[in-house]
C-alpha cells in the first residue's frame, strides 16, 4: 500500500449502470462468469488487507498514516482522522502535512455536502504553491479532484487522472498508476472511446489481483457484475457481485459494498426472486443511513422505487423515487437525478400524468446533456421521443429519435473492434426499432428502411470495408496464440478434474491478454464505419427474380420489409416476438428430435410467409432475420398446402440488407487459380482426447459435440468419402488433406486466398457464451504449435478469395444473438477473412446424410447451377429419396449466406 489515497469510494448510478455495453466486451475479453469465479478465488490468497498504524497520542503523522491506511481500502471513517491530523499539523506549523490532511478532510465533505461545492475547494487546493513544488502532494489532490469531478464534469475528472497517473509514473507509485488507469477507464467508457477503455480498465483489474489490492478489486468486481446485468446475464452477474461482497465482508475495515449489495438486488429480481432481493437492498438502505451515505441512500431508495413500480405500487414508488430524486439535487449526484426522473416518467405514464412524465424526461435529458452521458442520454431521449408519439407528436418523436442515433452513431465510431460495435449495437437495438414503428405507421418505407439499416450489420459491414483483420500479426499475438493452443490441447487431452480448473483458468487468463493486444493493434487501425445502403441502392443491387425479406420482431407488432427493384412494402405481422419467437422454438425443438411437425411448419408459414405481398415470379427470396428467426431454416416451411417452402423458392440469407449488397458489389481482389481445398476423414479418436459416447442412437454419428473440452469426438466415416466425391464433381483438380493431413497446420499452410471453393467436412462447435471460441476440430500435427481448433478468431485472420466456403459441420451457423446487430458465428469470421458466400448448419448435421446432400450439392454446381439454387436442388433431390417425406433434420439445416445467385466455373 502506499501512503496517498482516496478518502472515499466513488458510488452513486453512473457507476452501477454506465458501463452498458461492459458484459458485452468482457465476454470476448475477459472469461466466463462460471470461470471467473475460480479465477477470482484462486487470486484471493493474495489478497492483502494492510495491517492497522497505531495512533499514538498527540502525534499527527501517526493519524495521518492511518488515514491514508484506511481511505486506500475505501474506509469512511477516514475522514474523521484527517479532520484531527488537519487541527494538530495546524497547531504545530506543518504547512505540507495540513495541506494534506486538509485535502482527505474536504473529500469527506462529499457524505455530508454537494460534490459541486467539494469540488470547487478542491479546485482551490490545487491552487496552492505547496502542491507545485511537490509531486506528491499534489497527486493527492488530483485524485481527490478525478474522484469528485467524475460526477460532475467527466472531462475536468479526465485532466485530473491523466495528470495523476503521469506523477504516478514519474514516482513509481504503481498502485496509484494501476488505480488511475482503471478510473480513465471508466472515463472511457462515459466517452463512448470503448476500445481504449475495456484496455485501461482490464488491465487495471488484472494488475490489482497481481498486487493484492483487496479495494480495487471488490470495485472492478461490482463493475464486472454491473456490465453483465446490463446485457441480462444475471446469473453470472450474481457471481461477481458474491464474490465482491464476500472479499468487503472478510475484513470489517473495508468500506461497505454498497455497489454489489445492488447490483446484486438488480440481478435477483431479474431471475424472479423478488423477496432477495428486497431483503438485499434493505441491507443496503440501512448500511446508508447508518454511514450517513447520502449517494448510496439516494441509489437504494431509485433501486426500491424501481421495484415498486415494477409490482405495480405506483404510490410507493413515486415517494421513492421523489426522496431519491431530492436527496441527487441537494448532493449534485447528476446522473441519480437523471435516473431516478427516467423511472419517475415511468410511473407517470402509468398513471397517465403525461405532463408530469414529460417534465421528469425533459429534467433526465438535460442532466445527462450536463454531464456528458453517452450511454444514457439515448435511452433518455428515446423515453422523451415515445411519449411524444403517445401524445400525437410524431415530427418532435423523429427529431428526439434521430438525436439519440446521432449519439450511438458516435459510440460506434469510437468503438474499434467489431465484437464492441455488435455489443453496442446489440444493447441500443430497441431505440432504432421504436424509431422504425414510427416511420412504418407514417408509412414512409425508404425512412424505415434506412433506420433498422443503420443498426443492422454494422459491425459486420465496417469490418468487410476495412479488412483490418489483414493487418500483420504482432509477434506478441504470435506468441499468445501459441500459448493458448498448448492450454487448450492440455485441456482437451486432461481426465484428470483436479487440474482442469487451472488449466481453464490459465486459458482465460490468455485469452484475455490477447483480446487488450489485439484491441491495441485496432485502436492503432481505425476502422472505416460504414454507412447503411439507401432503399434505392438495396433494390439496384436486386435481381429481377429476387425480393428481400427483412424481418423486425418487437411487441405487440411484428413487421416485414419486403424489397425487389420495383417496390417495397411494410407488413404487419399477425403475431409480435414473443408468440414468433415460442412458435419457432417448439418448431426447433421438434426437428432436433428428427420429427417433422407440420401443425408448426404451417403455423410458422401463415405468419411469416402468408401475409407477405410476394409476386409468384419472385422466385428467390432472401432472408434477413431478427431474434431467433435466425435459428430457423425457412425452406421447412409448409403452406397449408402441405408443401414445403424449398418446393417454390430458392432462400438465401444475409446479415443485412446493406452487407448483402456489399458482398454482391464487391469486386475480388484476384481470380482464384485453384478450384477447391477439402478437408475430411479427420483420426479424432487418434488425438488421445477424452472419448465419451455420443449419442443415444448406436448408429447414427452426429458432426459436432456439446462442449470444448472433454467432450466426445467420434469419427466421422462418412466425410472421407464425401471429400472424394465432391472433388470428383469438381473435376479432379481439388487439393485434398484427408487422414492424418487433415491437420489446422496443414489447411493453414495452403495458398487459401487461390481457391475458389474451400469444403471442411469436419466436427464443429459453437459457443453462444464466447463467439470467438467457435471452431472447427481439425488434426493436429505434433509438429506444430496448433491444437487442431480452427476457432472463429484465428479465420478471421486468413487471406481467402473464395466464391464459396461450405462448412459441412454442426451448428456453424448458429452462434450469439445479439439482438438487432444479428448474430455472430463462424459464418462471420470466413465473411471478415473474404468469403462471398457460405453454406453453414443450423443444427446437428446426420454424417450419412449429410454426406448425401453434399455430393448432390457439388453435382448441381458442376452442372452450372448458382450457389442457392444447387443447394435447393439438393435438397430436393434428398426429399425425393424419402418420397418427400424425409424430416426437415436430415435436409434443411444447411442454409447459404451471402451471394448465391451467382455459379462457379469449375
Amino acid at each position: 500500500m502506499t501512503s496517498q489515497a482516496p478518502v472515499l469510494k466513488p458510488s452513486r448510478s453512473w457507476k452501477r449502470r454506465l458501463l452498458l455495453t461492459f458484459g458485452v466486451p468482457l465476454a470476448i475479453l475477459m472469461l466466463s462468469a462460471a470461470s471467473a469465479v475460480l479465477v477470482f478465488a484462486h487470486l484471493a490468497n493474495r489478497v492483502r488487507v494492510p495491517p492497522p498504524i497505531a495512533i499514538k497520542p498527540n502525534d499527527p503523522y501517526t493519524l495521518l498514516a492511518e488515514g491514508n491506511r484506511r481511505a486506500w481500502l475505501f474506509n469512511p471513517s477516514a475522514a474523521e482522522l484527517f479532520a484531527e491530523a488537519e487541527a494538530r499539523f495546524h497547531q504545530t506549523g506543518d504547512e505540507r502535512n495540513e495541506s494534506w490532511a486538509r485535502i482527505g478532510r474536504i473529500r469527506g465533505e462529499t457524505l455530508t455536502t454537494s460534490f459541486t461545492t467539494v469540488s470547487q475547494k478542491l479546485g482551490e487546493e490545487l491552487q496552492n504553491p505547496l502542491l507545485k513544488s511537490d509531486p506528491r502532494l499534489k497527486l493527492w489532490c488530483l485524485v481527490q479532484k478525478g474522484y469528485t469531478d467524475l460526477d460532475l464534469n467527466p472531462a475536468s475528472a479526465k485532466g485530473a487522472w491523466r495528470e495523476a497517473l503521469a506523477i504516478a509514473n514519474q514516482l513509481g507509485e504503481k498502485q496509484w498508476a494501476t488505480r488511475a488507469e482503471g478510473e480513465l477507464g471508466i472515463l472511457g467508457f462515459l466517452e463512448g472511446n470503448t476500445g481504449k477503455a475495456a484496455n485501461l480498465l482490464g488491465g487495471a483489474l488484472l494488475k490489482t489481483m497481481k498486487n493484492g489490492d483487496v479495494a480495487g478489486q471488490i470495485r472492478f468486481l461490482e463493475m464486472l457484475g454491473n456490465g453483465y446485468n446490463e446485457v441480462h446475464r444475471y446469473s453470472e452477474a450474481l457471481r461477481f457481485f458474491d464474490r465482491a461482497i464476500n472479499l468487503a465482508s472478510a475484513s470489517t475495515e473495508i468500506g461497505f459494498p454498497f455497489m454489489g449489495y445492488e447490483g446484486k438486488s438488480e440481478s435477483l429480481l431479474a431471475l424472479g426472486r423478488t423477496p432477495e432481493a428486497k431483503d438485499t437492498l434493505q441491507q443496503a438502505l440501512i448500511a446508508a443511513k447508518l454511514r450517513h451515505n447520502p449517494g448510496h441512500e439516494a441509489q437504494v431508495l431509485l433501486l426500491i422505487g424501481k421495484q415498486e413500480s415494477s409490482t405495480g405500487d405506483n404510490a410507493g414508488a413515486e415517494a421513492d423515487l421523489q426522496q431519491a430524486h431530492q436527496i441527487a439535487q441537494k448532493f449534485s449526484f447528476y446522473r441519480t437525478l437523471a435516473d431516478a426522473n427516467f423511472q419517475l416518467a415511468r410511473v407517470y405514464q402509468s398513471l397517465t400524468d403525461m405532463q408530469a412524465a414529460e417534465n421528469s424526461l425533459e429534467l433526465a435529458v438535460r442532466t445527462s446533456r450536463q454531464v456528458g452521458d453517452r450511454y444514457f442520454l439515448p435511452r433518455d431521449l428515446a423515453a422523451l421521443a415515445a411519449l411524444n408519439v403517445q401524445m400525437n407528436r410524431p415530427s418532435e418523436a423523429d427529431a428526439l429519435y434521430r438525436q439519440a442515433e446521432d449519439v450511438i452513431d458516435g459510440l460506434l465510431v469510437n468503438a474499434n473492434a467489431s465484437y464492441w460495435r455488435s455489443g453496442l449495437s446489440a444493447a441500443l437495438g430497441d431505440i432504432y426499432v421504436q424509431h422504425f414503428e414510427l416511420a412504418s405507421h407514417q408509412r414512409n418505407i425508404p425512412q424505415a428502411v434506412e433506420i433498422i439499416e443503420r443498426v443492422r450489420g454494422r459491425a459486420a459491414a465496417a469490418s468487410l470495408q476495412a479488412r483490418s483483420s489483414f493487418i500483420k500479426q504482432s509477434q506478441a499475438e504470435l506468441d499468445l496464440e501459441n500459448k493458448i493452443s498448448d492450454t487448450q490441447l492440455a485441456l482437451i487431452r486432461s481426465e484428470n478434474k483436479a487440474e482442469r480448473p487451472a488449466l481453464l483458468d490459465t486459458l482465460l487468463t490468455l485469452e484475455r491478454e490477447l483480446g487488450l493486444e489485439r484491441n491495441d493493434l485496432a485502436l492503432s487501425q481505425p476502422e472505416f464505419l460504414s454507412k447503411p445502403a439507401s432503399l434505392r441502392m438495396v433494390q439496384a443491387s436486386l435481381r429481377e427474380d429476387e425480393e428481400l425479406l427483412e424481418y423486425v420482431l418487437d411487441e405487440p407488432q411484428a413487421f416485414c420489409i419486403t424489397i425487389s427493384r420495383q417496390s417495397a412494402n411494410i407488413s404487419r405481422l399477425s403475431s409480435g416476438r414473443n408468440a414468433i419467437e415460442q412458435l419457432a422454438d417448439s418448431y426447433l425443438a421438434r426437428i432436433r428430435a428428427q420429427q417433422s411437425a407440420p401443425e408448426f411448419a404451417k403455423g410458422l408459414y401463415s405468419v411469416l410467409i402468408s401475409p407477405l405481398p410476394v409476386p409468384q415470379e419472385k422466385t428467390r427470396l432472401i432472408i434477413v432475420s431478427d431474434g431467433k428467426l435466425h435459428l430457423l431454416s425457412f425452406d421447412s416451411l409448409m403452406d397449408s398446402t402441405g408443401q414445403y417452402l424449398v418446393n417454390t423458392k430458392t432462400i438465401s440469407y444475409a446479415t443485412s440488407a446493406s452487407v448483402f449488397r456489399f458482398i454482391r458489389l464487391r469486386a475480388p481482389s484476384h481470380l482464384p487459380t485453384k478450384e477447391m481445398l477439402a478437408i475430411g476423414d479427420v483420426p479424432y479418436r487418434d488425438e488421445s482426447r477424452v472419448l465419451l459416447a455420443t449419442s443415444s442412437l448406436p448408429h447414427r454419428v452426429v458432426r459436432g459435440f456439446a462442449d470444448l473440452f472433454g467432450a466426445s469426438m467420434d469419427n466421422l466415416p462418412a466425410t472421407r468419402e464425401e471429400v472424394l466425391t465432391v472433388s470428383k464433381e469438381t473435376g479432379n483438380k481439388s487439393t485434398l488433406l484427408i487422414g492424418d493431413q487433415a491437420t489446422e497446420a496443414g489447411f493453414k499452410a495452403q495458398p487459401l486466398d487461390q481457391y475458389k471453393v474451400l469444403h471442411l467436412a469436419v466436427h464443429g462447435i459453437t459457443d453462444s457464451d464466447f463467439p470467438d471460441r467457435a471452431a472447427l476440430v481439425l488434426g493436429r500435427d505434433p509438429q506444430s504449435k496448433d491444437d487442431g481448433l480452427l476457432q472463429a478468431r484465428e479465420i478471421a485472420d486468413l487471406h481467402l478469395n473464395a466464391d464459396l466456403v461450405t462448412l459441412s459441420a454442426c451448428d456453424t451457423a448458429k452462434g450469439k444473438l445479439q439482438g438487432e446487430a444479428g448474430m455472430e458465428s463462424l459464418e462471420d469470421a470466413f465473411f471478415t477473412a473474404g468469403a462471398r458466400a457460405v453454406v453453414a448448419s443450423l443444427w446437428s448435421a446426420d454424417d450419412a446424410t449429410t454426406g448425401s446432400l453434399m455430393q448432390h450439392f457439388y453435382q448441381h454446381l458442376a452442372e452450372g447451377h448458382d450457389k442457392a439454387t444447387s443447394l435447393r436442388e439438393a435438397k430436393l433431390d434428398v426429399l425425393r429419396k424419402f418420397s418427400g417425406e424425409a424430416a426437415p433434420f436430415y435436409w434443411a439445416g444447411f442454409i447459404l449466406t451471402g451471394e448465391g445467385a451467382t455459379p462457379i466455373a469449375f
